[in-house]
């Protein structure tokens, strides 16, 4: 194990755990609230900008770079496994003499 996982490790204490508080109901009106606020401040800039077809093209692009991005924060979690998402990450990353 390097240094960085073995020093990141004395931090924490066994009996921490993280609290689950976001239930289905609450995800459900995440979900609408992205897709509302989608429609109103980004879907028709795009149609009126580029058409059907270039917005149909940028969707394609944005899915494929968020798709990216969710399988490589995947990666990341099962290789650096400890709370704090891509701040943790970027913190590993950028310590001096830091390795992942």
């Amino acid at each position: 194990m390097s240094d960085l996982a073995t020093n990141i490790n004395v931090n924490t204490n066994e009996s921490q755990q993280l609290k689950r508080c976001a239930g289905p109901l609450l995800l459900w009106g995440l979900g609408v609230g992205y897709v509302i606020s989608g429609d109103y401040f980004g879907w028709n800039f795009g149609i009126a900008a580029g058409g059907f077809w270039g917005l149909f093209i940028a969707t394609i692009l944005m899915a494929i770079m968020y798709i990216t991005m969710c399988l490589t924060i995947a990666e990341l979690a099962t290789a650096i496994p400890f709370a704090g998402g891509a701040y943790a990450f970027g913190r590993s990353a950028m310590v001096p003499g830091g390795d992942i």
